[in-house]
């Protein structure tokens, strides 16, 4: 990507009109980005540069699988254990990305649920920082997510 916006930039200074390089995103992605932006929670900026730190093909198979994911809450929501997210490794930043469906019966526990999938990418991988964003798939307005939280990975002090 540098080299696409450095080519960019010197056409620009010997006046060349170029196409503006933008990273590749799929819709949902994007959407994601156009909703942080709009409604600038805290941290918003963090939240967007994590996102973008996702690779496409990444973002496709998250897109995919939690497709799956959905579909499996929906009928297994009440069975302990279920399998209800997916994390996005980034380890060259080291950070994740996790994606969690809920149902509405869940909405007070989705906290919980956020907290236990960071703190299952701090014991998986490598990572610092996990963004969790959390999808009520009982809400019929839930696109592109209904809720985010960037959380903190907290090692214990020796």
């Amino acid at each position: 990507m540098s080299e696409k916006v450095d080519e960019y930039y010197v056409a620009l200074d010997q006046g060349i009109t170029r196409k503006k390089p933008s990273l590749e995103l799929i819709k949902w992605w994007k959407d994601i980005q156009l909703r942080i932006e709009q409604r600038s929670p805290y941290r918003w900026s963090e939240v967007a540069v994590m996102l973008l730190n996702v690779s496409l093909s990444d973002q496709r198979k998250a897109e995919r699988g939690f497709k799956r994911i959905m579909r499996n809450v929906k009928k297994n929501w009440h069975q302990p254990g279920h399998i209800n997210s997916i994390i996005i490794n980034l380890p060259q930043r080291r950070e994740a990305v996790g994606l969690l469906a809920f149902r509405e019966r869940q909405q007070d526990q989705r906290h919980d649920s956020m907290q236990n999938l960071a703190e299952q990418a701090f014991s998986d991988t490598n990572t610092d920082r996990c963004l969790v964003i959390g999808i009520n798939i009982d809400d019929e307005n839930w696109y592109p997510y209904s809720v985010l939280g960037v959380f903190e990975c907290n090692p214990s002090i020796s």
